[in-house]
């Protein structure tokens, strides 16, 4: 099982889980800066793929099953 943001309490529960890490704090800056963008120019932007770096932290929630 693999959860996403890394809460606090994903390492302590009885099977610590394994999270992917995003940066919240960039993925919303980058969202206000799209949104602010298409409200001043009045002009949509289209559809765009933005990439955001994650990393995952590998707990005890998998296991390798080779």
């Amino acid at each position: 099982m693999i959860t996403f943001d890394d809460h606090p309490y994903s390492e302590f529960l009885v099977s610590p889980m394994t999270t992917v890490k995003q940066n919240v704090k960039e993925l919303g800056q980058l969202a206000a800066k799209l949104i602010t963008e298409e409200m001043i120019t009045g002009k949509r932007t289209g559809r765009k793929i933005h990439q955001i770096p994650v990393r995952i932290i590998e707990r005890a929630s998998i296991k390798n099953l080779t």
